[in-house]
């Protein structure tokens, strides 16, 4: 999958944003894999669809919105869809800033699986996912079977702080472009 040096995030986003929509629109696991895989060039990829029930600890401004300056620590159970769990995430979010009607907040996050060890951290709009929309974070595998993959986290609020959809798609370095490779160690820089 060809991504340009300053698309990587949005590239992901559509790819995982595919992947999901595929998944609710056939239930087919292998069809939203497919999909991925016709995409990508290969089938060597991580992708988890996950109930993810919340246990957040927060002082904030108002019970049913966020504000600036509301903190919050989470550590939350995830489960596959037969209910089994599959690993946890827990972390820490910050409210930063405002955008009009927009509360912008920064979450780093830490998820561990059976694949291995998951970093996330990055800038989302909270009141999107508190209007039932689904928001994305970058993602880094930093050890076992993940080690070496990047994607994204993306998170839609079901109940307010304490039940979520979660989706994960994470890539293997080493299996993209040139383009995206030659960018990374080049810190990103563009023309």
């Amino acid at each position: 999958m060809k991504i340009a040096n300053n698309e990587m995030m949005s590239s992901l986003v559509k790819l995982a944003n595919l992947a999901r929509e595929e998944l609710s629109a056939t239930g087919s696991e292998q069809q939203a894999r497919d999909v991925v895989t016709k995409i990508i060039g290969h089938d060597h990829f991580v992708m988890l669809n996950l109930l993810e029930l919340s246990e957040i600890k927060y002082q904030a401004e108002k019970d049913d919105q966020p504000s600036v300056g509301d903190v919050n620590s989470h550590t939350d159970r995830w489960l596959d869809d037969s209910g089994r769990e599959i690993g946890t995430i827990s972390g820490e979010g910050w409210k930063i800033a405002q955008f009009g009607e927009d509360i912008i907040s920064y979450y780093r996050e830490t998820a561990e699986t059976a694949l291995g060890r998951i970093e996330v951290a990055g800038l989302w709009n909270s009141s999107a996912i508190w209007q039932k929309q689904w928001q994305s974070l970058p993602a880094t595998g930093v050890s076992g079977d993940v080690t070496g993959m990047f994607g994204v986290r993306q998170l839609f609020q079901e109940t307010p702080r304490k039940r979520y959809r979660a989706f994960i798609l994470l890539l293997p370095l080493e299996r993209t472009d040139e383009s995206l490779q030659t960018a990374i160690r080049n810190g990103y820089i563009t023309d």
